[in-house]
């Protein structure tokens, strides 16, 4: 049973979700972030971490920040690195690093990837943009450390602010008439935040350390994924142009898709299809109204 989380990153899209996680499960929780936390500090300053000393003892830790706009990370790598990089750092550099468990939140995007078939945890990496790098550099923190768990996830819901997600922008596409460009070469796993912060908070109280998948069941296209959503809401929607990711100013790495199949045998579970996943995304639109 989790005694204590700490999330930090908690005012974000996951950090959000995972506060509510707890809150149904009933777990004692608390919030870190810059602002409107219980602790507001900024964790890319090492001094900051002397802060957390006596709330961090037995607790689990899930690293919920992030600096994810890819465009944005190779403008400004040196924000992005401090933001996804230097916070895992200034962790294990830290004195009390062995009292607790610390969950690294990374992404699908390092995997080099083989068409048709899902990754596994142990496929080859192929860094190419500043956002992947700055991950895969935060992991390399993390691996070898036996208090340690490294997520490779993906997923989407609603931010609702300025920064569009990429079901908000499926979203925003489907109710306007303006062509929309899909990508049908790109495939993923992507799930549902709501899902994914319940399976986060599953998968950290296991004794379960180094580098888990968590994705929908399925992988399918960027494309694929669009149009489900479309018919899913009933929008008769054919004003779209298909193109490949490679047209894309940031390069990305093609088949992102994750082999959940050491994740499902460590939990005894399925894991939610991308049908599923839709249909949550969509109840939960539903419920905003």
């Amino acid at each position: 049973m989790i005694e204590k989380v700490m999330i930090l990153g908690a005012t974000g899209l996951l950090g959000r979700n995972l506060v509510q996680s707890c809150i149904k499960r009933k777990i004692k929780f608390i919030t870190v972030g810059r602002k409107n936390c219980h602790i507001n500090l900024d964790l890319s300053k090492p001094a900051n971490l002397k802060n957390l000393s006596k709330k961090i003892d037995r607790s689990i830790v899930i690293n919920a920040t992030g600096y994810t706009s890819l465009e944005k990370c190779e403008k400004d790598f040196k924000n992005c690195y401090q933001i996804n990089t230097r916070i895992v750092e200034n962790f294990f550099k830290h004195s009390f690093c062995e009292s607790f468990k610390f969950i690294q939140i990374s992404t699908d995007q390092l995997y080099e990837g083989k068409k048709n078939f899902p990754n596994k945890e142990t496929d080859k990496i192929k860094i190419i943009n500043k956002y992947a790098k700055s991950k895969y550099e935060a992991e390399k923190i993390c691996l070898g450390k036996d208090n340690s768990l490294i997520i490779r996830t993906n997923f989407t819901g609603i931010k609702d602010n300025k920064k569009e997600t990429f079901f908000e922008w499926i979203l925003d596409k489907i109710n306007s008439e303006n062509e929309t460009v899909l990508f049908n070469d790109m495939y993923c796993s992507t799930l549902d935040v709501n899902s994914t912060a319940d399976l986060i908070l599953d998968l950290s109280i296991q004794n379960a350390v180094g580098v888990y998948n968590l994705g929908s069941e399925d992988f399918i296209s960027k494309k694929e994924f669009f149009l489900k959503v479309a018919t899913e809401m009933k929008k008769k929607y054919l004003n779209i142009r298909e193109e490949s990711v490679d047209t894309m100013k940031v390069k990305r790495n093609k088949n992102i898709g994750l082999d959940i199949s050491k994740t499902k045998k460590l939990l005894n579970k399925d894991l939610p299809t991308s049908k599923e996943v839709i249909k949550k995304l969509i109840k939960e639109i539903n419920a905003y109204k």
